[in-house]
């Protein structure tokens, strides 16, 4: 009878005999993913800069200070871009301010203390009318116009509480009427100012 030969056991899978199992193979100490220590922050405040837990991450390119100063440049060009687009003062406006400056020499005084203080409107005022060709109106002129306008309003407010009156809603005409008094005492006081400028012009031409 012929002898059996040896041969090697099955292995499922087609293993081979011999080879290294996967499951109990140690990966190399220095290429382990384990074996790489990552780099902590140190918590002593010695010579060396402090750095930001951002600045160890190894996908990082630029340290923290980098990118606060990038930060900085962009906001700075940002209020650069919103300042330019800001409208300047017209010109009357930087003559007052030059004025201003003049009369005050830096003083932080009132500006009812200050020396010409008081006729700063009144030459910027003729200042702007020279240019524009046109007289600046004088204070009896203003009033005049101040009072014609008081008494339209106070008319049409008459003609709005003599509507709510006929349609059967006094409710509505009473703040109406309120209205209408107080308008009425702005149109004595600036009657009386516009006498008084009157008798202050003639007697300025006597």
């Amino acid at each position: 009878m012929k002898p059996r030969e040896a041969t090697a056991p099955f292995i499922p899978g087609g293993g081979v005999a011999g080879a290294s199992d996967s499951r109990t193979h140690r990966l190399v100490a220095n290429t382990s993913s384990r074996a790489i220590k990552a780099p902590v922050p140190s918590k002593h405040k010695g010579g060396s800069p402090e750095m930001h837990p951002i600045d160890y991450l190894s996908t990082h390119k630029k340290p923290l200070s980098e990118i606060e100063k990038e930060m900085n440049e962009i906001k700075r060009q940002m209020e650069g871009s919103r300042m330019s687009c800001i409208r300047r003062a017209p010109n009357q406006e930087k003559e007052k301010l030059q004025q201003v400056f003049s009369y005050s020499t830096g003083s932080i005084l009132p500006r009812e203390l200050l020396p010409g203080s008081d006729l700063l409107d009144r030459e910027l005022s003729h200042a702007a009318a020279l240019r524009n060709g046109k007289l600046p109106k004088n204070r009896l002129t203003q009033l005049e116009g101040l009072y014609d306008a008081v008494l339209k309003e106070v008319e049409s407010r008459k003609s709005y509480m003599s509507e709510m009156i006929a349609m059967g809603r006094p409710e509505k005409a009473a703040p109406v009427e309120r209205e209408i008094l107080e308008r009425m005492t702005e149109l004595r006081k600036i009657h009386k100012l516009i006498i008084k400028d009157k008798r202050s012009n003639n007697n300025d031409d006597n």
